[in-house]
């Protein structure tokens, strides 16, 4: 009996781990077809349309198919020396593997154990069977020597039983050990075939990729700072030659008007000598006096306004100039600093 149980469960064990087996190799059969990773990236969308069709199959293909799929979802493509290239943030390991996919024992687990205490069991009914026996005998005056010979006739059969259960649950545990190995061997070889044609998103190349991108940052700000500088400077330099012809250019018309106003002050006062030498020559000369005297002032204080206005504009240029040296250095002690 136990013998048949034995067989029976045997061929249910293997039927099963072999149908594991087969959907972990179909998913390694398809991935063999691409040679390296830059294949691999080019049909990764292909690989995962074919898995998708596994969904009405068994249940081992349905637990494979969801396990890649949730593997293929924590995979990037990241261009590198001019390729796209598709890496992976997590090892597959972690879902392709026997407990998350539920290719564990199981219910085979306790059948090692269930052999054990089906003999233990067997053995235990038979010897209170047979002690039963023995006072039944006794009872109805049989030789003691004939009950104990009988007893221990019958006991030793019974301990067959418990042998027969051991050895049972010995072979089957070993016939579980080797499909689980065979397993286990079939999942690493996917794991390896699977990372073989990824590229790990380690820490450290985040980390370095991390730095590049600061490097250039810091060269990018100091090549605006120094754009800015030039910008900044080029007004500045044409800055006195325009405010030079400015100032020319207003005070030219002002001058030119005072010498008018003196020549035809003069002519006025001759006239008027000629015409009242006699009667006006005192007043002629002290009006005409008082007029010059009063437009010199006149032009000397226009002439001294211009003067503080230019150096006022000039000191305020002078000022602007040096706060914006100032601030220019701050932004590159800045830039400095955050580099």
């Amino acid at each position: 009996m136990f013998i048949l149980v034995l067989a029976l469960f045997c061929i249910y064990t293997g039927q099963e781990y072999w149908r594991r087996r087969g959907a972990v190799l179909d998913l390694l059969g398809q991935l063999n077809r691409y040679k390296d990773s830059a294949a691999f990236s080019r049909g990764f969308d292909e690989l995962n349309a074919s898995v998708q069709t596994w969904g009405p199959g068994s249940a081992p293909r349905r637990a494979v198919a969801e396990a890649w799929r949730e593997h293929a979802e924590t995979t990037v493509l990241d261009k590198r020396d001019g390729q796209m290239d598709r890496r992976n943030a997590l090892r597959p390991a972690q879902f392709l593997n026997i407990d998350d996919l539920g290719f564990g024992p199981g219910f085979f687990r306790i059948l090692p154990g269930m052999f054990v205490s089906l003999g233990l069991l067997c053995t235990f009914l038979g010897l209170v069977a047979a002690l039963d026996k023995l006072g039944h005998d006794l009872g109805q005056g049989a030789k003691p020597d004939d009950v104990v010979i009988g007893l221990m006739t019958v006991a030793s059969a019974k301990f067959v039983m418990s042998l027969a259960g051991l050895a049972c649950s010995i072979l089957f545990g070993l016939w579980l050990r080797a499909w689980q190995g065979c397993l286990d061997r079939a999942l690493h070889g996917l794991c390896r075939g699977i990372e073989g044609r990824l590229s790990f998103v380690s820490l450290e190349d985040l980390g370095f990729r991390q730095l590049e991108a600061s490097v250039e940052q810091i060269e990018g700000f100091r090549k605006i700072g120094m754009e800015l500088v030039a910008d900044l400077k080029r007004p500045l330099d044409a800055l006195p030659g325009a405010l030079s012809q400015t100032i020319v250019t207003a005070l030219g018309p002002v001058l030119e008007q005072a010498g008018r106003l003196s020549t035809s002050s003069m002519e006025g006062m001759v006239g008027d000598l000629s015409n009242q030498i006699s009667s006006s020559v005192g007043g002629a000369l002290s009006h005409a006096s008082d007029s010059l005297t009063q437009a010199a002032d006149r032009i000397a204080g226009l002439v001294d306004r211009m003067n503080a206005s230019g150096t006022q504009m000039g000191d305020g240029m002078q000022t602007a100039l040096a706060q914006m040296a100032s601030a220019i250095a701050d932004l590159r002690t800045q830039v400095a600093a955050s580099g």
